[in-house]
């Protein structure tokens, strides 16, 4: 059904394709070498680099950034060439020569620039840079966890609360790992220090007045 309705697609008989999720597994062991619809759909119709639209959920357009690929790490080497990183350098300088980072959206609000370049004029000026001047360097860049905007709600005891609003025996929360008090803001350096210490302090004490164990 994927290979009629790209066909249909090529020949221009409707103008967009709506698929669904498929088990590549199934698809797989049934002899169809199959790691998704990206690697597919570029493979069916020649096209060398792949974008997806992505649309938010109360966004008022679409928005455009480039899709991963489903590679073997051991493939991964073989996958990063001069052409691909040339293109890539490329398109990253056409956005900052526009201030704009369509793929991550950094340099889009002031937070992204307060260790920044204090000198640059605007808020992107301070986060967005080209790269254009040798020599370059590489460097590996590792994930970590500062704070959180998401987690359960609590109540002032650190109870978590059911989404009925409802207190959960016996569940507590508090600092990184409950819904930030402040919402989806983020104060400065140290934070959510004094959110961990306060709720840390009211949910050990709910607990061991009404002898639950959180």
């Amino acid at each position: 059904m994927i290979d009629i309705a790209i066909e249909g697609a090529l020949q221009q008989w409707f103008d967009a394709i709506v698929t669904a999720p498929l088990q590549k597994s199934t698809i797989n062991d049934a002899g169809v070498a199959f790691t998704g619809h990206t690697e597919y759909l570029a493979e069916k119709t020649g096209t060398p680099q792949v974008v997806m639209m992505l649309a938010g959920g109360d966004a008022p357009h679409l928005r455009v950034a480039l899709a991963t690929t489903h590679l073997a790490l051991k493939d991964v080497p073989a996958a990063i060439t001069f052409d691909g990183l040339a293109r890539t350098l490329a398109a990253w300088n056409d956005n900052v020569s526009h201030e704009s980072d369509p793929d991550f959206g950094r340099g889009s609000s002031a937070y992204d620039g307060y260790w920044g370049d204090d000198k640059a004029a605007t808020t992107a000026g301070k986060t967005l840079g080209p790269i254009d001047t040798a020599p370059y360097y590489a460097v590996p860049v590792s994930i970590g966890a500062m704070g959180t905007k998401g987690g359960p709600r609590t109540d002032r005891d650190g109870r978590v609360l059911h989404l009925n609003g409802s207190a959960i025996s016996g569940l507590f929360a508090a600092g990184n790992a409950m819904a930030g008090a402040t919402g989806k803001a983020y104060g400065g350096a140290g934070g959510t220090l004094g959110p961990a210490m306060v709720f840390g302090y009211r949910a050990g004490m709910a607990a061991s007045a009404c002898g639950e164990s959180p």
